[in-house]
C-alpha cells in the first residue's frame, strides 16, 4: 500500500507541451524536480542520505 500523501501525480491536460524530470545529487542531498515546458517547477522534494 502507498502511504497517504506520498503519491504525487500530475495530469497535464490535452494542450500541455510536456516537461521533464530533473535529479540533482551531491554529497549531502538528492533533489527530485518535475518541471513543465515553461520551466516552472511543478513538484520538488529533497532526500538526505540514509544514516
Amino acid at each position: 500500500d502507498v502511504p497517504a500523501g506520498s503519491l504525487k501525480y500530475f495530469w497535464g491536460g490535452a494542450i500541455l507541451l510536456g516537461g521533464f524530470g530533473l535529479i540533482e545529487v551531491n554529497s549531502t542531498q538528492m533533489t527530485f524536480s518535475f518541471i513543465e515546458h515553461s520551466e516552472r517547477t511543478l513538484y520538488q522534494t529533497t532526500l538526505n542520505p540514509r544514516s
